[in-house]
């Protein structure tokens, strides 16, 4: 039940009319509406009698007294079905209004059920259902919410259906690189590998094979073929790539003996490192100069 129809002023006119208290009467006014979802989810409370409304509700007095207070603003007279729930169509919870849009069923009011709930299959389906049982009465009458036919039998419904929610876009990710083989082109997204003749193919197996980290050749060899198109003397600047990682060689040896890795060879080609001049020599710590009979005569002496 909402919070505002508690303190409603058609909950105190029900109060007042079987002379109960708010509390009972919240509790009636809830047996009423699940009653309605189990026996008569349409809304059409009036297919039972007054006497049967009474006993579900669990109601000991005048069965005809109770009708004659809930009509005072929580059940509408109807001259098709007798009683109808006052908006039942507007308030009824998601569950009653699937149930209806699956049977292909529109409420006591002639209203057709939300969709907004159902998949999308279903909710095309229903669309097209509703849409077609909609279509015959308001080509022939201007005002078929005005009738209060039967919406099952004649169907008698208000032209305007729910619009459905609209679905989510789906989403959408970026493929990982692929790497396609030495021979054809790679799918779509792929890292492009060069051929076995591509510019610089020689230069780079030497570079490759004499290079302390072996990680990455395809995109060392994509990178070397990339930078040997783009330059205006491919030979001179290959001729300058060699020569550049040569004089590096004994620089990156003698750090991988401290555990220094050198760098990659497709960060040394993109990055343009290659341009940059080795030092001249590195020279050891003096404690790395010494040896392990130096570090047990030390720490004997102490």
């Amino acid at each position: 039940m909402k919070r505002e129809a508690i303190t409603h002023t058609k909950m105190k006119r029900l109060c007042r009319g079987l002379d109960m208290p708010l509390w009972q009467a919240v509790g009636l006014m809830e047996s009423i509406w699940h009653l309605t979802a189990r026996e008569a989810p349409r809304g059409d409370l009036g297919k039972l009698s007054d006497a049967d409304i009474a006993l579900a509700l669990d109601y000991r007095g005048d069965e005809a007294k109770l009708i004659e207070a809930l009509c005072a603003g929580w059940l509408d007279r109807h001259d098709t079905h007798r009683l109808v729930v006052h908006d039942w169509s507007e308030h009824a919870d998601d569950a009653i209004q699937m149930k209806l849009a699956r049977s292909r069923l529109f409420f006591a009011d002639g209203r057709a059920p939300r969709l907004s709930r159902l998949g999308s299959r279903e909710r095309d389906a229903a669309i097209e259902f509703y849409s077609k049982a909609i279509a015959p009465v308001c080509a022939q009458t201007t005002d078929p919410c005005a009738q209060n036919s039967d919406p099952c039998t004649q169907m008698r419904t208000p032209c305007a259906l729910p619009e459905p929610e609209p679905e989510p876009e789906p989403r959408t990710h970026t493929p990982l690189p692929v790497i396609g083989n030495r021979a054809g082109t790679p799918p779509a997204g792929g890292v492009r590998v060069p051929p076995e003749n591509f510019l610089g193919h020689d230069l780079a197996e030497r570079i490759y094979t004499a290079h302390p980290n072996k990680a990455g050749k395809v995109m060392f060899e994509q990178a070397l073929s990339e930078k040997l198109a783009r330059a205006p003397d491919p030979k001179t600047l290959a001729a300058r790539i060699e020569q550049t990682h040569a004089a590096w060689l004994p620089v990156w040896q003698e750090r991988l003996r401290r555990s220094v890795s050198a760098p990659r060879l497709d960060r040394w080609i993109r990055d343009d490192l290659f341009l940059d001049s080795p030092p001249q020599r590195e020279e050891p710590a003096a404690d790395e100069l010494k040896t392990y009979d130096d570090f047990v005569r030390e720490e004997l002496s102490a």
